[in-house]
C-alpha cells in the first residue's frame, strides 16, 4: 500500500483508442500505520497483535525490516524532524519534457510557473497543487541561475526518484507551526520505476536520501542517526 501514485495512460488513436502504454510517473511513500508500543518491545515483539487491525500494522510496517535483517543486512534507523505542512512530491517526466508536482493525489505536469498559472486555475482541485508547484518553480529558476549543470543533474536525479517533502509557510493554508518563509522541506526519497519483478522489492526507498537532497541544496528536515543494527 502506498500513499498514491501518478499514472501516464497513453491511448493509440489508430486502434480505437486502446491502450498503448502506462508509466509510473510518481510513486509514493508507503502507507504508513501507528504501531503500539509492543511492536518494539524487548519482551512482546516476537507476538502478533490479537486484534486483526494492529496485526496488520504490524506485519506491514516490520516485516521488511525483518526480512533483510533475516538475509544478513543491516538496518540503519534515522531520526528526522516531522514538519507541520502539507504532502508534496515532485519528480521530473523526460517522456513530457515536464515536471510533474503532487499533493493530496492531485498532480500538475508543467514545464514551468506559466503552464501552472495557464493550465491549472487556482480555485479548482488543483488549489493546493497549484500553490507547491510555484513554489518548487521559485526554487528551480534560482538553480538554473546557478548554470545549466546543476540544472539537468537534478533532472536527472528526478528522472529515477521522487522528493517527498512538506509544504510549509504558506501564508494561505492553516498549520499549527508557522514558519518564517513558505518552501518544501523534503525528508525522503522514493525509487520511481516499478515493473513486475521489481514490485515486491524491499528496496522502496533510497538508503542516502538526506544526501542525495542536500547534494542539490534543497531545504531537507533535520535528522540524525540512532544506530546501525544487525539483529532484531
Amino acid at each position: 500500500m502506498r500513499e498514491g501514485n501518478s499514472l501516464l495512460v497513453e491511448h493509440n488513436p489508430d486502434e480505437d483508442n486502446r491502450v498503448s502504454n502506462v508509466t509510473f510517473l510518481r510513486q509514493g511513500l508507503p502507507k504508513i500505520f501507528n504501531l503500539s508500543s509492543d511492536a518494539v518491545h524487548p519482551e512482546k515483539h516476537a507476538f502478533i497483535p490479537k486484534d486483526d487491525e494492529q496485526a496488520y500494522y504490524h506485519y506491514d510496517t516490520l516485516a521488511q525490516v525483518r526480512k533483510v535483517l533475516m538475509e544478513g543486512s543491516q538496518v540503519e534507523v534515522v531520526r528526522s524532524l516531522k514538519t507541520n505542512g502539507d504532502g508534496a512530491c515532485v519528480t521530473w517526466a523526460p517522456t513530457l519534457n515536464a515536471w510533474v508536482i503532487t499533493s493530496e493525489n492531485v498532480s500538475i505536469v508543467a514545464r514551468n510557473d506559466n503552464d501552472v498559472k495557464t493550465f491549472y486555475p487556482e480555485q479548482t482541485r488543483y488549489f493546493l497543487a497549484r500553490k507547491i508547484a510555484l513554489c518548487w518553480f521559485r526554487r528551480v529558476n534560482q538553480i538554473k541561475k546557478q548554470g545549466a549543470s546543476k540544472l539537468d543533474a537534478l533532472k536527472q536525479d528526478l528522472t529515477r526518484y521522487v522528493f517527498v517533502g512538506d509544504f510549509i509557510g504558506n501564508k494561505d493554508l492553516i498549520n499549527l507551526i508557522k514558519y518564517p518563509r513558505e518552501t518544501i522541506c523534503f525528508h525522503s526519497v522514493v525509487v520511481k520505476d516499478r515493473t513486475a519483478e521489481t514490485a515486491q522489492s524491499t528496496s522502496y526507498c533510497e538508503a542516502n536520501s538526506f544526501a542525495l537532497l542536500k547534494r542539490h541544496h534543497l531545504d531537507v528536515v533535520p535528522s540524525r542517526q540512532c544506530g546501525i543494527y544487525s539483529s532484531y
